[in-house]
């Protein structure tokens, strides 16, 4: 089942309730109001395959609770708190990762997204991604959209990329920010 809360006045409290829905498998919590207690009674959807949580005050603290949901395909962390991806590393069967917004996401953390073989979409704009994480990107093979709009990131290192991920159709990049 699904339930949509995006802009509700939803918060950590509101999400103990939905834990015992273990048929959810579509959550949109959009919310500023989630934070990393949160996840806490997140982690407990184990059915889930799709977790929106653009707007949510999430941070490392709070992934560590996502490690049970093996059954997650889609992913959107872009509060802002996120600077490690050790516990993302571990849903291995995710093909969407949405890390846009976190701005102190940086170049060492893409080196935990190596085990995301599966992943064909991933979103890291406006974060401290530059062209020296690039490599870290190298084993996801199946990627066919980056989304890298506000990073640092030359034409060289994506071409470079292309190489290892011969899928990858669509990026998006600002060209003013790939010539810094």
């Amino acid at each position: 089942s699904e339930l949509n809360l995006s802009y509700s006045k939803v918060n950590d409290s509101g999400v103990m309730l939905l834990s015992s829905n273990t048929a959810l498998t579509k959550l949109n919590l959009d919310s500023r109001l989630i934070t990393d207690t949160g996840l806490e009674w997140i982690g407990s959807l184990t059915g889930l395959m799709h977790l929106d949580l653009f707007g949510a005050k999430v941070s490392n603290r709070g992934t560590v609770y996502l490690k049970n949901l093996k059954a997650l395909l889609s992913l959107e962390l872009c509060g802002g708190g996120i600077t490690d991806l050790t516990q993302i590393s571990n849903l291995t069967g995710l093909t969407s990762l949405n890390l846009s917004q976190n701005c102190r996401l940086s170049d060492t953390a893409l080196q935990n997204l190596s085990p995301l073989t599966g992943l064909r979409s991933l979103n890291l704009t406006h974060t401290r991604v530059t062209s020296n994480g690039m490599p870290h990107l190298q084993s996801l093979v199946a990627l066919s959209s980056l989304a890298l709009y506000g990073c640092k990131v030359s034409p060289i290192a994506i071409n470079k990329l292309r190489l290892c991920c011969t899928r990858l159709q669509v990026i998006g990049v600002d060209e003013a920010a790939s010539r810094k």
